[in-house]
């Protein structure tokens, strides 16, 4: 209903430069292997992929 809008990246733009207002540097998300379009989300705004597991 959503998807295609825009909103996630646009909360993810707002959100990293928030951070980068408060010099936070570094943030992590947590993100489901199945979820594709938000891991290509996170790489196309610079995020790395980390394979740590609890």
């Amino acid at each position: 209903m959503y998807w295609g809008h825009g909103i996630g990246e646009n909360l993810l733009k707002e959100s990293v430069h928030w951070a980068d207002l408060q010099r936070i540097k570094k943030i992590t998300l947590h993100v489901l292997e199945i979820n594709e379009k938000a891991i290509k989300l996170y790489q196309k705004y610079g995020f790395e992929n980390s394979t740590e597991k609890r």
